[in-house]
Order: structure tokens, then sequence, then C-alpha cells
């Protein structure tokens, strides 16, 4: 799934023409990394803490030349929901929280 649905296939034509070892090497650096890993988490946690959501400032629509597609695109075809943290907030403001000072 990782090497069909969520590469940037224009960017690893880019970056690793008929490189494949190169392009082995960015995909392990990729699933050791801290996106791969939250998202691994959600998909691990799905059915402990629902709904799991991840907070992100990325967006979905736009790849900046990297290999991988973003954590909203990856999010969003695995059925994991993301948010901003503005809608964060906006969520949150139906919340009440009351802070009492320990004295």
């Amino acid at each position: 799934m990782l090497d069909n649905s969520f590469v940037d296939n224009a960017t690893k034509r880019l970056k690793f023409n008929d490189d494949e070892a190169g392009y082995n090497n960015a995909r392990d650096v990729f699933l050791k990394g801290a996106d791969c890993a939250l998202v691994v988490y959600a998909m691990n946690n799905t059915s402990k803490m629902d709904p799991i959501q991840i907070l992100t400032e990325e967006s979905a629509n736009q790849n900046d030349g990297k290999l991988f597609k973003k954590i909203p695109f990856i999010c969003k075809a695995i059925g994991i929901r993301t948010l901003t943290s503005v809608e964060f907030l906006k969520e949150l403001q139906s919340i009440q929280v009351n802070i009492e000072r320990l004295t």
C-alpha cells in the first residue's frame, strides 16, 4: 500500500530515476520517521480510542516535493480523522475546563 498509494510518483521519478536502492533507502527513512509512527499508532489504537484523531498543520493537497504523501492524505485514505489547531480549538470551545489553584 505504501508504494502504490502513498508515494508521489512524479517526485519518485524526478529524484530516483531508476535508482531503486536510493528509493528503498528513502522509503526506510520514512518508515522509521515520526509521520509514519504517528499514523501507525493511530491505526493500532482506533478501537481503544474512538474517535482517534491526528492534529496536524499539513495540507492534504500540497506535497512540497516530498516523496511520500503527507499525513492528511494518508489518514483520509485509511479512515483516520485529521484536524488543524484551529479546528481543534473550535471543538474545544464546547468543553468547560475549571482550573483551581492548589495551595
